[in-house]
């Protein structure tokens, strides 16, 4: 999945994030847990061969204490062609944990929660995903759930492929503050093998820990805060460039840089460019288009809110930033 694509993967954090300024809304809990409901469920569907848009998966989400704990994903309405009865497929349920809490909203969730299936990285890891029918999310489904946390941590468990009750992938977020400013943000996600084994076996003081067992890598991730209206990518040495108009974000320009996330920041202007996304506010809408470093469109996206709450996302596979052409992807999210 390439940079721009990853980046609309839009969820209830970084949706209601635009709201506000810079990607990352007010220090309120409120921003991230609706006052008075939950989300329950988000059904997700997708364009078939004639162009009708089907279910294909839906998550229910479960609480402990008023946090989420669990998330089933089911990928298959079952033989009654029904979902949410009792026979829907369950393909996974991740179980999610979160700690401590931040005096400041993230720069830009979309980007610091995507946690790549680790499979990827290896040409037998993604023949694999293809014949094992493995889901590479792209990002954190935990951080449907993410409050204001330094850290959290989520397990999924693929009961088709492992009886054992183990986790077969385990994803890992962190926030490093200092005088309760933060300075980095860093993700991790081990898998197919257990994050012990991966300990054990391989240094994993570096930025990627190449694990031996089919040449699998489990890949961390760094997001280095610079001003207000900057981010650096240390792994893919990419600077996030942010700009606000009256309160809201309005553009991310994305870069490549070479020498230090700082000196690139002092030269923007020499950087090359390798695309951007534009932000636009209708009443309870907010439009985002992606472009690439040629300004062709990649792709649009409207996203529709109800009492600040994410209540749909369309994705189109556009040639324009408007929408001209079918619905790919929709996400519905339902609360209680």
């Amino acid at each position: 999945m390439n940079v721009f694509k990853k980046l609309v993967q839009l969820s209830l954090i970084n949706t209601l994030a635009l709201l506000s300024a810079c990607g990352g809304g007010s220090d309120g809990s409120d921003q991230y847990l609706p006052a008075g409901k939950k989300l329950t469920t988000v059904q997700q569907f997708n364009t078939s061969d004639g162009n009708r848009l089907e279910q294909t998966a839906e998550y229910q989400l479960s609480y402990t204490n008023g946090r989420l704990n669990r998330i089933n994903v089911f990928d298959s309405s079952g033989t009654d062609n029904t979902w949410g009865t009792s026979d829907d497929n369950l393909y996974s349920y991740i179980t999610c944990e979160f700690s401590g809490h931040l005096n400041q909203p993230l720069r830009d969730p979309a980007l610091e929660f995507y946690m790549p299936n680790p499979m990827q990285s290896s040409v037998t890891g993604s023949i694999l995903i293809t014949s094992l029918g493995i889901k590479p999310y792209g990002r954190s489904l935990c951080s449907l759930g993410y409050n204001a946390d330094i850290s959290f941590k989520e397990q999924e468990f693929i009961p088709k492929l492992d009886n054992a009750d183990k986790p077969f992938f385990i994803r890992e977020w962190q926030a490093d503050q200092i005088q309760g400013q933060i300075v980095k943000t860093q993700n991790i996600t081990y898998g197919p093998v257990s994050k012990q084994n991966i300990i054990d076996n391989e240094d994993c003081s570096s930025s990627v820990c190449d694990q031996a067992f089919l040449g699998f890598q489990n890949g961390r991730n760094q997001y280095q805060y610079l001003d207000e209206n900057y981010l650096a990518d240390i792994k893919d040495k990419k600077l996030y460039e942010y700009t606000q108009q009256d309160g809201q974000l309005k553009t991310v320009n994305i870069y490549q840089y070479g020498a230090t996330p700082e000196k690139a920041m002092e030269n923007v202007g020499a950087l090359e460019k390798l695309g951007s996304l534009t932000y636009e506010y209708e009443k309870n809408q907010v439009n985002i288009c992606t472009k690439n470093s040629e300004g062709l469109v990649e792709s649009f996206s409207i996203n529709i809110y109800e009492d600040k709450k994410i209540k749909q996302i369309d994705e189109y596979a556009s040639v324009s930033c408007a929408a001209e052409d079918v619905v790919q992807k929709r996400l519905i999210y339902n609360y209680q």
